[in-house]
């Protein structure tokens, strides 16, 4: 092969990718596969959506369990007030002679300080409990809380309660 034969042969090359390529980018064919694909999914029964949408769907359906769950929560905390309180009127007799009153308190995943509070006001372990919660926020307790079942009384103050409930 010569010079000019190799010439001939690279020239003949570019101009066939050239061709191709100009072709490829003013008809854009993937555009039609891609609706053509679409149309066939949606044929087959197939919902076809784009990735915004399905996130958009992804984070409704997030939001939703996180209602339901803390909905659910929520009913386990005024179940456990519930039957707290009953103890405590059991118990009342007993606590009126020497004025301690005893509590178990059980944390489960997904009690918040809130929840807690509530609890110990609604069985007189302490007297405020928007004032507890502000000392667990203020003093670092309220990231630390354990899982568990804790023995508490109306005696103790704030911070042994949150050394208990801490487990420190």
């Amino acid at each position: 092969m010569n010079k000019r034969k190799v010439r001939a042969f690279a020239l003949g090359i570019l101009f066939s990718v050239s061709l191709i390529g100009t072709y490829y980018y003013y008809f854009q064919i993937g555009n039609e596969s891609i609706s053509k694909a679409k149309q066939t999914l949606e044929d087959k029964g197939f919902i076809v959506l784009s990735q915004s949408e399905y996130t958009k769907l992804q984070k409704q359906l997030h939001r939703k369990s996180e209602a339901e769950q803390n909905q659910e929560t929520a009913k386990n905390v005024k179940k456990s007030i519930h039957t707290e309180n009953d103890n405590i009127q059991a118990s009342d007799s007993d606590a009126e002679e020497n004025n301690v009153i005893s509590y178990e308190l059980k944390i489960t995943s997904g009690m918040n300080t809130e929840q807690i509070a509530t609890i110990l006001s609604n069985v007189r372990i302490i007297e405020d409990a928007e004032d507890f919660e502000e000392y667990l926020s203020e003093n670092g307790y309220s990231t630390r809380i354990q899982l568990g079942t804790f023995h508490l009384t109306n005696k103790m103050d704030y911070s042994q309660i949150a050394k208990i409930l801490t487990k420190s």
